[in-house]
Order: structure tokens, then C-alpha cells, then sequence
């Protein structure tokens, strides 16, 4: 048999197994793809918000858009959050281009001490996304959207799969075209992100400028008719205290400062929610914190 010929016997077959297995096969812990296909869409898609949810990663894993809103409404929302995302002037301005020019618009601003830290205000995660060429953003936005389809399973996943083995450990991520992120760790630690953000803090602390530069966007944006809403995501009372220990970030003070600038503060309560590593919420708190949300800024969009 020539290789054409094997080519042709041999290939209905592997397409029936792969048939097979994706109707059998759980979605995969990590679709790459689709990943990539999520953060270029989030960052080059010109499309107008009535609702922003920007920040750090406790917003991209713990605001879920679907949630803001009725399912009947009018509005649409969307969560714009990047890892270790700093309030600089170029993200900044990348959210002011996402909001809706008209009607009722609300942007929703997780503060986190690490927001305005020197690391954080690289933007490193965003940029590395922004500064991608045409050809790049094109080929992850068409080609990446469609193996959405054909994720890449790890020989682990499967072997758990078939054998039903105790899973102990998997880090659980899945993309969400809204910008969010459902997420979970297994073995549950609430402790486990203490360590690192001791060390996040080390030599960088909260630059009081940026903190201005901030606060003066919130007032330009405010008086433009849009509410500024922020609060601080939730985590755990550990992290909150290490937090406010080492990042030379003083809440009381900032919160005052925001106020007067146009900007309305919530308030949510630690024990209502659960983190499956001490700064990011398991995504069934996730949705429980984002209904809560929903509750305090609906007069807001009515």
C-alpha cells in the first residue's frame, strides 16, 4: 500500500477516534487556543461597553459579566482585567476607549494595594497582548477561534479520565469570551499566595503619583455622567492584613480621595466568599460576589 493510499485508509479512522473522544473527553483544564483567542479579543476588539470591569487578576477571576446583568437587559458588560494589572496612564486610557460615548455606563474598579506598585504599572500582561502585530491579533483571532474546537488534552487528563484516578492536583482555568475566568485549584490552600506576595512587595511599594494620576482620571471620567465604582476584591483576612502591612498603601486615605473625586465605594464582607489560594476566588464565589455586585450598582443602570 503507497503512502498515498495509507493517508486515505488511515485517516476516517483517526477522525472517527477523535469524534469518539470529544464526545466522551470533559473540556480540557487548559484550551490554549482559546485562551489566546480570549485575551486578543479582550484587547483589540473595538467594541463599546455599557459596564467595565477592570483590574488585576482577582477581577478576571472574580467578576463574571453574565451575572451584572438581567438576562433581558439592554446593556452589556464586560470584564477587561489583566494579571498584575496597574492603574498607568496606557491602561488607563485603553479603558476610557471601551465605554459607551452615551446612556448609562458604570466601570467597576477592583483596587488592590498591588494596583499601584511599580510592577503592577508595567502592564506586562496587557502589553504583552496590545503590542502584538496585525498579523498576530489575525491569526489569533480567526484561526485560535476556530481550534477552540480541537483543544489539546494533556496524557494525564486522560489517563485520569479513563482509570478514575483521585485527581490531587489541577489548576483549573476556563476562558470566558466575556473576559472572565473560571477558576479553581485543587488541593484548596488559602495560604498558598501569602508567600508570593511577600515577596511582590519587596522594594515595591504604592507610588504615590500614579495613585494621583488615578484619582484624577476618576474625576475627568466622572464628570463625563459615568459612575466610578470601586471596592476591594475580596481574598482572604491574611492577605488583607499582609496587604496593608508591607505595600505602603493606605485604603483610608485613598478611599476619602476617591470619594471626592466623583467615585462611589462599596463594600463587600470577606466571610461571604471563598479563595482557593488566598487572593483569587473560586469561581462559584466568583458568581455569588458578582451578584452581590450586581445588587449595589443596579440604581446605577435603572
Amino acid at each position: 500500500m503507497t503512502a498515498k493510499y495509507k493517508i486515505i485508509f488511515f485517516l476516517p479512522i483517526a477522525l472517527i477516534i477523535f469524534l469518539v473522544l470529544k464526545m466522551i473527553l470533559p473540556t480540557p483544564n487548559l484550551n490554549d487556543s482559546y485562551r489566546d483567542y480570549c485575551w486578543v479579543k479582550k484587547t483589540h476588539s473595538t467594541e463599546q461597553f455599557n459596564i467595565l470591569a477592570i483590574g488585576d487578576s482577582r477581577i478576571y477571576k472574580g467578576v463574571n459579566p453574565t451575572y451584572l446583568l438581567d438576562v433581558n437587559s439592554e446593556f452589556n458588560a464586560v470584564n477587561l482585567g489583566y494579571s498584575s494589572a496597574g492603574y498607568s496612564k496606557e491602561y488607563l486610557s485603553f479603558v476610557s476607549k471601551r465605554i459607551k460615548e452615551k446612556g448609562k455606563r458604570v466601570i467597576l474598579c477592583g483596587v488592590t494595594p498591588y494596583s499601584f506598585t511599580p510592577e503592577a504599572l508595567k502592564n506586562e500582561h496587557y502589553s504583552s497582548f496590545h503590542d502584538k502585530n496585525t498579523t498576530e491579533v489575525y491569526k489569533m483571532l480567526y484561526l485560535s477561534g476556530y481550534l477552540k474546537s480541537f483543544p489539546r488534552y494533556s496524557p494525564e487528563e486522560i489517563w485520569d479520565y479513563f482509570t478514575d484516578a483521585l485527581i490531587t492536583h489541577l489548576y483549573h482555568n476556563d476562558f470566558k469570551e466575556n473576559g472572565w475566568v473560571e477558576s479553581y485549584k485543587i488541593p484548596f490552600d488559602s495560604t498558598a499566595g501569602l508567600r508570593p506576595y511577600r515577596i511582590n512587595f519587596i522594594d515595591n511599594t504604592a507610588d504615590k503619583n500614579a495613585e494621583k494620576e488615578y484619582l484624577k482620571w476618576v474625576k475627568d471620567i466622572s464628570a463625563e455622567g459615568i459612575k466610578i465604582v470601586g471596592f476591594r476584591p475580596p481574598s482572604t483576612l491574611a492577605m488583607e492584613e499582609l496587604e496593608d502591612s508591607l505595600s505602603g498603601f493606605n485604603y483610608s486615605n485613598f478611599i476619602n480621595e476617591f470619594k471626592q473625586m466623583g467615585g462611589i465605594w462599596l463594600t463587600f464582607s470577606l466571610k461571604d466568599y471563598k479563595s482557593y489560594d488566598g487572593s483569587h476566588l473560586h469561581y462559584e464565589s466568583a458568581n455569588k460576589f458578582t451578584e452581590n455586585l450586581a445588587q449595589k450598582i443596579e440604581k446605577y443602570i435603572k
